[in-house]
């Protein structure tokens, strides 16, 4: 049999000579999503001039695509003006997806119609992949039809679709079990070293693989390895295993080019511990759990069924698992199929190799992925940043679909139709495929979708009212402030729903989307807690022409902060009208061109002085600084590697840099004593912090309570602007890496100079 199978091994011949089956589940595909979403029968055009979905995570991925148009993904001058809104420190593999969306938008001239082909082709694509996929696993066409057509429309499909956009691209899916197969056969055509034509195409397509998705590229490397070893064990050689490796090192790689400038970037500028920022505990969280796997779709076209899952809901916790894992009822059946070949292969009987192969993997996936699983280790010894371990539902919901199938086309029975009766035979899956569909899909999500056409009007609408008023690059305020990314909701305001004015204008400018944790994002989230009055006084010296309000960001509806705007500019320009966002238009004071200063020359030009710590306030050397004060003294240009405040000050932080390094805005004094209160973490106590003033370098001794030392230094001269603090034995402590505690240091000028 595995002879027999090793024959069957390649995506041309189906692609010759099944070229009607691809195009005709290709066409459909498409028709039946765009009725899906838009109704029948509007959907049969699908729609270019508002987006299907609006809101939320999608607002997200229409923010990356509306860069992308403009530029590029990596910076954008609209999104976190003047500062701008960097995007290296958030990690993706999706360079696929980018550039396809890229193209897109340059064909449509739009990001929601960009967003839109993009989600359509996901269908056909998927299909198109798991039809050739199959057919490579000796499945007859109407078998590889049926399955294929049912991958494509599986729940975990449209619950991306309303999310996380680029996972609806999971075409590679199959693609990944096509080579975890070869591994699996030990097929010697794969073998990636015969000629270099052969490991330049390998690698090339593992490269492009690896670039829509990184949960779907390490999915892969896990079904590479299980099949490498099963290969081994199987064929008692090591060549297989030898395979798997080598292709888990191409996608590897492929993922490492994928975040390789956002590798350099960090490593030049620091980590930024505020930006997809992963706990081991999210593993459980976002684990994979068996009993979704087998729960009808929440949108059930059978009411009953779809009131499964809020029955579940009540009495556990809900994560996105629960919608977006379920198989449907034919892909239970095939996740039953499965564990019963599991138990005949263990019981000796004989098994279809392709059984094995699906049945092995699956195994593997439930005991890797589920909650309790070996990804709780995974995230303990090697890194939580891979933490939805529910999105490998979409590999069992391949091989369960697959594994149905391919026991109906083997039964003997219905082998015996296909033989005399080729319309009864074909009749069988596509009656199976019917009523997968009817269990997969909803009638309609024309509601869904008419909700987000009717926000994005309103959005849209208001935005070019305010365009229209303004000149050109004019730049707009936005509050409340709001973090970027993964904020969370801020009171009613739900997260990237502030994107609505970059998403909607041309030209205009906007405050939001600077990256979280960078000095731009910092700027933006101190001036907020200063009064309006400050605010303004702020914004107008930087030459901004507008405030945009989003009242659903307040406890009061920002009442208080209308009351004083109104007081001080009069009543707003614009109200939406749903009277939840306002615009005023101010007048700046000063048209001061941006775009080509420091982030110091803008904050002399604002008159507002911050550092990671807090915006500057008035003090001497010899007052010091007060680590428990929210903010810094104007004599400091800048800190480094401390973690946030507390009520007695603050902890070191090796996270964040592997010394706390204090950086003055100007040369400290020849002679000083440098008075410092201190205090040990863990296995620093009784141990020396060591300090670094200029080339000279000394120590005090860290105890387990606050302590002062006192320090006599003398530079000799040697013009220095920073000292620099390094604890001896830094430790893991929550998330982060602690050593030492600083309540106040003080540089008490021995020649009297009171002030820098």
């Amino acid at each position: 049999m595995q002879e027999n199978l090793s024959h069957h091994l390649s995506f041309w011949h189906p692609m010759r000579h099944d070229w009607k089956w691809l195009l005709i589940g290709s066409v459909f595909s498409v028709l039946f999503a765009s009725i899906l979403l838009s109704g029948w029968p509007s959907g049969l055009i699908p729609h270019l001039d508002y987006p299907y979905t609006y809101g939320g995570d999608t607002n997200f991925t229409s923010w990356l695509v509306q860069r992308v148009r403009e530029g590029w993904l990596f910076d954008n001058p609209r999104s976190g003006y003047p500062f701008g809104s960097n995007f290296l420190d958030y990690p993706q593999s999706d360079n696929g997806s980018i550039f396809a969306l890229k193209l897109l938008g340059i064909l449509t001239n739009s990001y929601y119609g960009a967003l839109n082909i993009y989600l359509l082709l996901s269908f056909p694509l998927a299909f198109i992949a798991s039809f050739l996929v199959l057919k490579a696993l000796s499945f007859r066409n109407v078998y590889a039809f049926s399955t294929a057509l049912l991958f494509t429309f599986t729940p975990f499909h449209f619950w991306r679709f309303f999310g996380h956009i680029f996972y609806t691209w999971y075409f590679v899916v199959p693609i990944y079990f096509y080579y975890s197969w070869k591994i699996f056969l030990d097929a010697p055509s794969i073998w990636p070293f015969s000629s270099l034509k052969k490991f330049i195409l390998l690698f090339g397509a593992f490269i492009i693989l690896s670039s829509f998705g990184v949960y779907y590229a390490f999915f892969g490397i896990i079904s590479f390895v299980v099949c490498g070893f099963a290969s081994a064990i199987k064929d008692r050689t090591l060549k297989g295993l030898t395979l798997s490796i080598i292709f888990s090192g191409m996608v590897a790689c492929g993922v490492g080019l994928n975040i390789l400038p956002n590798l350099i970037y960090q490593h030049k500028q620091g980590p930024n511990v505020e930006v997809a920022h992963r706990e081991p505990k999210q593993t459980e969280t976002y684990g994979l759990k068996i009993a979704p796997l087998l729960f009808p779709t929440s949108n059930h076209r059978i009411a009953k069924l779809s009131q499964f899952v809020n029955a579940y809901s009540k009495y556990y916790e809900v994560t996105e698992a629960v919608y977006s894992e379920s198989l449907g009822i034919l892909g239970s059946v095939g996740l039953l199929v499965l564990l019963v070949a599991l138990f005949a292969a263990t019981l000796g009987k004989q098994v279809d190799p392709r059984l094995r192969f699906f049945s092995l993997l699956v195994l593997a996936y439930l005991l890797i992925a589920n909650t309790g699983g070996l990804s709780v280790l995974f995230a303990l010894i090697v890194s939580p940043a891979i933490r939805g371990w529910n999105r490998i539902s979409i590999f069992i919901s391949f091989a369960a679909l697959a594994a149905l199938f391919l026991v109906l086309q083997q039964n003997k029975k219905i082998e015996a139709l296909y033989k005399g009766k080729k319309l009864v035979y074909s009749a069988i899956p596509l009656v199976l495929l019917l009523l997968g569909l009817f269990d997969q899909t909803p009638s309609s999500y024309t509601a869904l979708t008419t909700s987000a056409k009717n926000r994005f009007i309103e959005d849209r609408d208001f935005i070019k009212k305010i365009e229209a008023m303004l000149p050109p690059g004019s730049a707009i305020y936005q509050l409340p402030y709001m973090g970027f990314p993964e904020y969370g909701n801020n009171i009613n305001l739900a997260d990237y729903d502030l994107l609505a004015g970059y998403l909607n204008s041309n030209t205009l400018r906007w405050t939001y989307a600077g990256m979280k944790g960078r000095k731009g994002d910092l700027f933006y989230r101190y001036l907020s807690k200063e009064s309006i009055d400050k605010q303004l006084e702020v914004i107008k010296r930087l030459g901004f022409a507008g405030i945009y309000i989003d009242r659903n960001g307040f406890a009061d509806q920002a009442k208080a902060l209308v009351d004083r705007l109104n007081a001080l500019e009069g009543g707003p320009t614009l109200v939406r009208k749903d009277d939840r966002v306002l615009f005023y238009r101010i007048t700046p004071s000063t048209h001061t061109k941006l775009d080509s200063m420091s982030f110091r020359e803008i904050m002399e030009q604002a008159g507002y002085i911050i550092t990671e710590s807090g915006p500057s306030y008035p003090a001497t050397l010899s007052e010091g600084i007060d680590f428990s004060h929210n903010g810094v003294p104007i004599f400091i240009k800048d800190i480094k590697g401390l973690s946030g405040v507390e009520s007695w000050g603050r902890w070191s932080d090796a996270k964040l840099a592997p010394s706390v390094r204090l950086d003055f805005t100007e040369p400290l004094p020849n002679q000083f004593d440098l008075v410092l209160s201190t205090t040990a973490y863990g296995p620093n106590v009784d141990h020396k912090l060591k300090i670094v003033v200029g080339t000279e370098t000394y120590n005090i001794t860290l105890h387990d309570k606050l302590s002062k030392s006192k320090l006599a230094i003398d530079l000799k001269g040697e013009k220095v602007s920073s000292i620099e603090l390094t604890p001896p034995f830094p430790s893991k402590f929550d998330s982060r890496i602690l050593g030492f505690g600083l309540a106040q240091l003080k540089v008490i000028d021995k020649l009297g100079r009171k002030s820098l």
